[in-house]
């Protein structure tokens, strides 16, 4: 029970170390490349358990909204895009609500009005009545011509402070690849410095005028309904009721001229919604806003298959909503391309085996005099070729794992498999392959260093005999056994980078 545990335990490990390295990764590279750059070729971190990297780049956050789009195309397969919308960018609104999310439009001068007052009629000739009613007119509509007088001057103010905050934040946002220069710490403080003077902006309360004056004019048409109004109406009487009259017209018309949904209050609502929003993007902006990455492109070409990741990158140039005009795009297509390439390779070259080796032949060597025989040779067994270090050519499969150096291709390593071709004549056993199993480090992917476990063939005499014994008389080629043995080696080979 406790070993099924341990298994258990082993096997739950595994998976999480293989989710986190494989499934789970960000962006393990990055490489930084100048926006205004085109076309240029990247190699991802391409291993035979995936990588991925990210391509980053400096913008500037505070005129245009940037996001960076990817396109996926492959060898062996269709075209994959990334489904990605372009950015949100700053819009211009139209409607009177963004002009009321500012806040409740307030009047200024609430203090100047007076409250419209009738008198109470204790006269009982009707001229008496009817001059007790028109008495306080006059006053009235004085008193709302300066109402309405403080209201113009509230909206005058509002739409030069409007105008001089949008040429505020055009100088800004017009000059700011320049004051970005000096750092993002320091256009941010820029910018922010110069909106904390602009004001809030409100819209007087016209309606309320309006209503008012035109319950003045209704007052003004019920004295022609009253007894004796012929008679009223006439000399200084008549002139001083038609000049209210015509004030109280005037009044209303210019009212009218600056009242909610007017053109004049429209473009105001606009002008001021366009320049909150700009003073919340100013206000939110933050130094890491002002560089632009990628997603993780994911390189995991496990079947052999190269694949192409294109970038573009698409921007909003938001200088235009200042004049009440939508964003300007801009694309630029082509930008990085994140090649994913095939992770083996096959390289040819040298190997280096650490077991020896000889070769074995009949030799007529001298052998020691008698005083019967003189001075004569028999044929032994002897080494004819030794080497402690063989060297063999070999061919090598690659298979990479990791980019050392990240995208440069400097310096990688690999698992890597190869053989080798020991090459003998028939008479000490023919030739063999041999082979290689180990790890490589690679530079740039063209010079491969491979080191490890070795398997070769070697031949020594067999029939119990050793080197230096007397050949037996009808023997020709010295009897030979060739079998398996294990041992280390190490591969320089070279592929077309």
């Amino acid at each position: 029970m406790t070993n099924r545990k341990a298994v258990n335990i082993l096997l739950i490990m595994l998976c999480t170390f293989v989710s986190r390295s494989v499934f789970a990764q960000a962006c393990k590279h990055t490489n930084f490349v100048s926006l205004s750059t085109s076309g240029e070729i990247i190699e991802g971190p391409t291993g035979i358990l995936g990588g991925s990297t990210c391509v980053v780049t400096s913008v500037n956050a505070l005129q245009f909204t940037t996001k960076i789009m990817r396109t996926v195309s492959e060898t062996a397969g269709k075209a994959l895009p990334d489904q990605l919308q372009p950015p949100s960018p700053i819009t211009v609104s139209n409607s009177d609500a963004a002009a009321a999310a500012q806040g409740t439009a307030k009047p200024l001068v609430d203090n100047i009005r007076t409250p419209s007052k009738t008198l109470p009629l204790v006269a009982t000739d009707p001229q008496a009545l009817i001059d007790q009613a028109f008495q306080d007119l006059p006053a009235t509509v004085q008193a709302e011509e300066v109402v309405l007088a403080a209201q113009q001057k509230q909206v005058r103010d509002a739409k030069a402070s409007l105008v001089q905050e949008i040429s505020t934040l055009k100088d800004i946002v017009a000059n700011s690849d320049h004051i970005l220069a000096g750092g993002p710490q320091n256009l941010i403080g820029y910018a922010q410095h110069a909106v904390a003077k602009f004001g809030q902006w409100t819209w007087p309360d016209i309606e309320t005028t309006i209503s008012d004056s035109n319950f003045l004019k209704q007052r003004l048409e019920a004295l022609k309904l009253m007894k004796g109004w012929s008679t009223w109406d006439t000399g200084d009487n008549k002139q001083r009721y038609d000049d209210t009259v015509q004030r109280l017209d005037t009044l209303i018309k210019s009212a009218a001229a600056i009242a909610v949904g007017t053109d004049i209050y429209t473009a105001a609502s606009q002008q001021n919604a366009v320049v909150q929003q700009w003073v919340r993007i100013i206000n939110a902006l933050v130094p890491e806003m002002f560089t632009a990455s990628s997603d993780p492109v994911h390189c995991s070409a496990l079947f052999n298959v190269s694949r192409n990741n294109t970038l573009k990158v698409v921007q909003m140039d938001n200088l235009p909503t200042l004049d009440l005009k939508p964003p300007t795009p801009i694309t630029t297509d082509n930008w990085v391309i994140v090649r994913c390439s095939n992770p083996f390779s096959v390289s040819a070259g040298t190997v280096f085996s650490f077991l020896g080796d000889n070769e074995f032949g009949i030799v007529a060597s001298k052998v020691t005099p008698t005083p019967s025989t003189g001075p004569a040779t028999v044929n032994q067994f002897q080494v004819t070729s030794s080497s402690n270090v063989p060297i063999l050519p070999v061919a090598i499969a690659h298979g990479r794992l990791w980019d050392v150096t990240g995208t440069d291709k400097i310096l990688a390593l690999h698992v890597s498999f190869g053989v080798a071709g020991h090459i003998r004549s028939g008479a000490q056993g023919g030739s063999n392959p041999e082979y290689l199993l180990g790890g490589s480090l690679s530079v740039f992917r063209t010079l491969f260093i491979t080191g490890g476990p070795y398997w070769g063939t070697r031949v020594k005499l067999d029939g119990g005999f050793s080197t230096g014994d007397t050949v037996p008389t009808g023997v020709t080629a010295p009897p030979l056994q060739k079998s398996g043995t294990r041992g280390w080696a190490l591969a320089v080979t070279f592929t077309k980078p």
